[in-house]
């Protein structure tokens, strides 16, 4: 590598002359090294003139083993191949301050990323290993300047021991360093930044359109204060969506005769916290009634928190050259059926690095998806949905990309390998007799153990819940026409093992956080006159099963009327700063089921947003509402 920069050196002197030394968008120098200079020189640097002061005596081998400071920086920006390293620039710093080390992890290149980090005492000792696997002591003393040519080449090596011992090289021409040893050094630092992120609220909400046809796109919002550039960035993205829904709108064609068109885009959560939001969107449309197959396609999206920024495959990918490989594979495995292009790998590996949408991602906890618009691939109208896991591909993602909170929950999609560890796999499928047939075999294969069963309607929702390292997934399991329950397993080395059935259902799309759950009560309390269904929030217990997580539930129910009559009077003043004070309530006024604690109290609020507090005896069909008698002498019977 090196004197072969010598070939870009007059291109070099073209770009000091007219920037200087510094470079539009790198502004990184090896100034910011912390690097002692050589000190004045007795005559002007020429641009080009070459320094050679390599100290030819300095010791080539280092008694100490006790690494007090680290100083590293290096350039991939002249590399022809740079491989999983990518063009960029890197700057490591880690100092020992008692027993523990403070470092930085510094990169400069497109999407450049700065962090910082504290480890324990034992960072050294892995950073020392690699000094001496690589023997870094060989450097010492090597130094080269060559006068004029912008700071974006070449290394510097700066490292002392607690012996007072010193590895010192540089050069800013060429960088010395092995590929092994930056690449080394790279995941070090990076694991040092992988700090466990925490969880951040977002919401998915499907928009309907009142048309002729039928049309759905997403909305994404952040309920926590605080993260406004995600905000605005996923209110773009939601704004978007909805120009796309619109412009399906605007091309559907002739209505078919047994059906309706349709434009239908859902967005699943498959990330939500400090570090970053991902999720995917598929849109399955049928705009003409020519067609002869229902369009789908899918789009990723990837925003940092902090900043907002979508970040693109190169942002998290670490190796981009592995990646349309280890895709072409899991496509081959996952559609074995499916006649792809010969040239399938070529068009992969053009999307990948054009970043044009037709491959796109998004970024889980164990796992990427991956999503494939197949005619690029095949000649079919559909998405096609893999999994790239942290296991098979253990260096595919940035280091800092593969933590996951200790306590998190994800949505599961059919026909796709999920692998959590080395010894976890999953996969969900389900089938019917026939598309007219009401009856569903759901399959589940964990490690090779098959588990079926039947569903009346429709296959399952499912989620995976990981509690402390403990995997349950959670079927939202239909019963009969409208009702729904919860069947929870328990992912265990032999296969699912069923932990109880509860009459419980996880509201779509579902809560990321385990410990605040939105759930559907399926019990269902009623009268004559009215059904409530409570629902509420809930945690999932360390036995894996929801345990009630607040006392407040949400009811749902037609609005019903007064049959007679009365004054409203508040208990206390919680009560009267819910309603506004004492008022009347006049027979036939709408009353619509609000909330209740399901032991003291039932909210009800009219048209004009009163809430009307009665109190109960006891949360049943026959509940007793204050003075007022049961729901039956209180409410008008729905049928007259």
């Amino acid at each position: 590598m090196k004197r072969r920069m010598m070939i870009l050196l007059s291109a070099a002197l073209v770009l000091s002359l007219l920037a200087g030394c510094a470079v539009p968008g790198l502004p990184f120098t090896n100034s910011d090294t912390e690097v002692e200079p050589d000190g004045p020189s007795a005559e002007p640097e020429i641009d080009g003139g070459v320094k050679d002061s390599t100290d030819p005596n300095a010791p080539k081998t280092i008694k100490s083993t006790e690494i007090t400071r680290f100083s590293c920086w290096f350039s991939t920006i002249p590399d022809a191949d740079p491989g999983v390293l990518g063009n960029r620039i890197v700057q490591l710093t880690a100092e020992r301050k008692g027993d523990t080390v403070s470092g930085v992890y510094d990169v400069r290149s497109e999407g450049g990323v700065k962090r910082e980090f504290v480890a324990d005492a034992s960072f050294m000792d892995e950073l020392q290993g690699i000094a001496e696997m690589y023997d870094l002591a060989q450097h010492n003393g090597y130094s080269y300047h060559v006068s004029g040519i912008p700071n974006e080449f070449g290394a510097t090596l700066d490292v002392e021991y607690a012996s007072g011992e010193k590895i010192y090289a540089s050069d800013n021409q060429d960088n010395f360093l092995s590929y092994g040893v930056m690449d080394a050094l790279l995941q070090l630092f990076t694991q040092a930044c992988a700090a466990e992120p925490e969880l951040v609220a977002t919401s998915v909400e499907q928009q309907f359109e009142d048309a002729a046809a039928y049309v759905a796109y997403p909305a994404l919002t952040v309920d926590e204060t605080g993260f406004d550039a995600l905000r605005e960035t996923l209110s773009d993205i939601s704004v978007g969506e909805a120009e796309e829904g619109h412009g399906a709108q605007e091309r559907f064609g002739k209505t078919p005769q047994n059906g309706i068109l349709y434009y239908n885009a859902e967005a699943e959560l498959t990330r939500s916290d400090t570090e970053l939001v991902s999720f995917f969107v598929k849109a399955s449309r049928y705009e003409d009634a020519d067609w002869e197959n229902e369009m789908t396609e899918y789009r990723g999206y990837t925003v940092e928190t902090a900043t907002g920024r979508q970040l693109g495959f190169s942002d998290v990918v670490r190796d981009m050259q592995l990646l349309p490989v280890a895709i072409e594979i899991e496509l081959s495995k996952a559609y074995p059926d499916l006649d792809f292009y010969d040239d399938m790998a070529e068009f992969l590996r053009r999307s990948v690095e054009s970043d044009d949408g037709n491959v796109t991602f998004a970024l889980s906890y164990g796992f990427l998806h991956i999503f494939v618009n197949e005619y690029i691939v095949a000649d079919a109208p559909g998405g096609l949905h893999i999994t790239l896991s942290n296991i098979s591909y253990p260096y595919l993602l940035e280091a800092f990309y593969r933590t996951a909170p200790s306590r998190h929950i994800l949505t599961l999609d059919y026909g796709v390998d999920y692998q959590f560890d080395s010894y976890t796999n999953l996969r969900m499928d389900w089938s019917s007799p026939s598309e007219y047939e009401p009856d569903i075999t759901w399959t589940a294969t964990v490690n090779g153990v098959v588990k079926e069963e039947d569903y009346y309607g429709y296959a399952p929702t499912c989620h995976l819940v990981t509690v402390d390292g403990s995997r349950y997934l959670y079927l939202r399991v239909p019963s009969g026409d409208v009702s729904m329950f919860t069947e929870v397993y328990k992912l265990t080395d032999d296969g699912l093992q069923l932990i109880d059935t509860v009459p419980l259902s996880l509201r779509t799309p579902a809560d990321m956080d385990p410990e605040m759950m939105r759930m559907d009560l399926n019990e269902i309390v009623y009268s004559g006159t009215t059904f409530l269904m409570p629902t509420g929030f809930y945690r999932v217990g360390d036995d894996g099963l929801p345990e009630q997580a607040g006392s407040l539930f949400t009811l749902s129910g037609a609005p019903v009327a007064l049959k007679q009559s009365g004054r409203y009077n508040p208990a206390d003043r919680a009560d009267a700063a819910a309603s506004g004070g004492m008022w009347n309530l006049v027979a036939g006024m709408q009353l619509t089921p609000l909330q209740t604690d399901r032991e003291t109290f039932i909210d009800f609020i009219t048209d004009d947003g009163r809430v009307v507090r009665f109190g109960i005896d006891g949360f049943r069909d026959d509940m007793q509402l204050d003075n007022w008698g049961t729901l039956d002498d209180v409410f008008e019977s729905p049928n007259g």
